[in-house]
């Protein structure tokens, strides 16, 4: 199988907002009730088919939402060919965050010709701190689409890579607009063996 772009995607957000889990979730297709934080940066691959029937590999970059790693993680957002944030729909503070990664984003890379997602995670709580129309409105602020989802029931789960596939398909491939997380070429998928099964810790700190 070979694929016509790469697409470089970063999740971003604080730390136990289930970043990890949302990966797991898509590319194994079950819930991991128990994980350790992400250390550093985490690395998956998932493949993507357009409605035009074009083969994305979507390199999806999980990086650690604690401040020790801010050093490693910022250097991955310049690259980065789209932005997924995310936040916990039953803590606040994780959603007042987004903000401040925004503007981590926004140095580092800059928001100009960037497809973003704005993500409110685990939509099963009872009990929700974060209004869905308090994410609309700051989604719609920073020219964001806006989901909630469930990666313990799935809820809404398979919607989020294609998505944002899409968003960098329209709005930078098909606009011929130059960004560095977009790459347009064929690559065989035998260089990624194993890919759902692929987990590559890039960064530790001992």
């Amino acid at each position: 199988m070979e694929c016509d772009y790469v697409f470089k995607i970063i999740l971003v957000g604080d730390t136990g907002v289930g970043k990890t889990c949302f990966l797991e979730k898509i590319i194994d297709g079950h819930y991991n009730y128990r994980h350790e934080p992400t250390i550093g940066v985490d690395f998956r691959l998932v493949y993507h088919k357009t409605d035009d029937d074009k083969v994305v590999k979507c390199h999806v970059w999980d990086t650690a939402g604690q401040e020790q790693f801010h050093c490693i993680t910022r250097s991955y957002y310049k690259g980065a060919g789209g932005i997924i944030f995310m936040y916990d729909t039953a803590k606040m503070e994780s959603f007042k965050n987004v903000k401040k990664w925004y503007k981590i984003v926004e140095a580092e890379r800059g928001t100009e010709n960037l497809p973003m997602l704005l993500v409110g995670t685990k939509l099963d709580k009872i009990k929700k701190e974060v209004p869905r129309v308090n994410a609309e409105s700051f989604a719609e602020e920073h020219k964001m689409d806006f989901y909630e989802i469930s990666s313990r029931s799935g809820e809404c789960v398979d919607k989020i890579i294609p998505e944002m596939a899409r968003k960098i398909k329209t709005e930078i491939v098909d606009k011929q607009i130059k960004s560095i997380g977009v790459k347009s070429f064929e690559t065989k998928e035998d260089d990624f063996k194993e890919y759902n099964s692929n987990r590559w810790a890039c960064c530790t700190i001992s």
